[in-house]
């Protein structure tokens, strides 16, 4: 099925508005870390020298739009920078030519420090520290022409990620939401909702018809289902059956369809049925942006018309391929195709 798609002929998917400069640092357990600050202040402060750091391009929105290019589809980017974000920004697209257009509105990018912590068993955490600056407050404006307007009227996708950390959010959403086609893919990843949950809950039911998926991990699940009165703490929940009656649960609250994506698998479910796709095993070695890399897979297959068992494996994959490559790079579309003709298991499905 994916040999006789040819992504470059798609209309473009219009993804918005977050972009982070993030500098990742890789270190080795919490405890190791912790006794590490602890030695240092003893002393008055001081260095602390073993671990590998590395500065790219971020953001939920930046992040998905890559890998969206990566994958070899046209990508349209509505974001903010300042002059040296803007040419960060340029630079780290640059190689993709004419697939993608940045539409940079002046303001303040943010930034982030993210920390990944990586135990001897093989386990994996990270802790994102954000200074969010001008993304606190991206509203309608950064859509700021009749060509930004057309832009969104010729799209095959819109793609609204990181609610959470814009404070003007439901405005931005909601105004793009309307001003793009019914025919286009309109998909919402919120990123972290804790801190207003509530809020979020609301926007969500003023919203549902104009918002075809909601896409979600573990910790976003849990705050919805404290917010909806689901007594379940899905973190420490394995079995996928139970997960996937939670999140129809949810589905059938909200009435639309949701995606559940954790390190074992991901949940689709639109209230009547649900479907579960184990994560394909990789030795993980970086975890930032591997739920954007998830994103873009699942927004590129439902582009494509796949079905949503082979939209679920088409994003595993592609998250696969990603934590697992040491070049932290998201997948090619040759890649992916690789990847799924040697899962046995599925080879002949894609």
């Amino acid at each position: 099925m994916l040999n006789n798609i040819d992504f470059s002929k798609f209309k473009p998917i219009v993804v918005l508005p977050d972009f982070f400069i993030d500098r990742i640092i890789q270190l080795k357990t919490k405890e190791h870390f912790f006794e590490s600050i602890l030695q240092k202040t003893k002393y008055g402060g001081g260095s602390i020298r073993e671990f590998n750091a590395i500065e790219k391009k971020g953001g939920n929105a930046v992040n998905v739009a890559y890998a969206l290019a990566t994958l070899g589809v046209k990508v349209v980017l509505f974001t903010i920078a300042d002059k040296v974000g803007s040419a960060f920004l340029s630079n780290t697209f640059s190689k993709f030519g004419d697939i993608i257009k940045l539409r940079i509105t002046d303001g303040s990018n943010g930034l982030t420090t993210a920390l990944e912590f990586h135990s001897e068993n093989g386990a994996t955490e990270n802790i994102m520290l954000n200074h969010l600056r001008g993304i606190a407050n991206i509203g309608p404006e950064i859509i700021n022409s009749d060509s930004d307007l057309s832009i969104l009227n010729d799209s095959s996708a819109v793609v609204f990620l990181n609610w959470g950390s814009n404070n003007k959010g439901s405005n931005l959403l909601e105004y793009v939401f309307k001003n793009s086609p019914n025919s286009s893919f309109h998909f919402l990843d919120p990123a972290d909702i804790d801190n207003r949950k509530s809020e979020f809950k609301e926007m969500l039911l003023q919203n549902k018809d104009n918002i075809d998926t909601l896409s979600i991990n573990e910790n976003e699940c849990n705050s919805l289902c404290k917010t909806f009165d689901i007594e379940k703490d899905i973190i420490n929940e394995k079995n996928p059956t139970n997960l996937q009656k939670i999140i129809e649960e949810l589905s059938t609250i909200l009435g639309m369809e949701i995606c559940l994506h954790t390190r074992a698998g991901s949940i689709w479910s639109n209230g009547s049925n649900s479907f579960f796709a184990k994560a394909l095993e990789t030795n993980v070695v970086n975890l930032t942006g591997a739920g954007d890399c998830w994103d873009a897979g699942y927004i590129l297959s439902t582009v494509a018309g796949l079905k949503i068992e082979d939209r679920l494996l088409f994003a595993n994959a592609v998250a696969s391929s990603y934590v697992g490559n040491i070049d932290a790079e998201p997948p090619t579309i040759e890649k992916i195709k690789k990847l799924l003709e040697n899962n046995t298991l599925r080879k002949n499905r894609l």
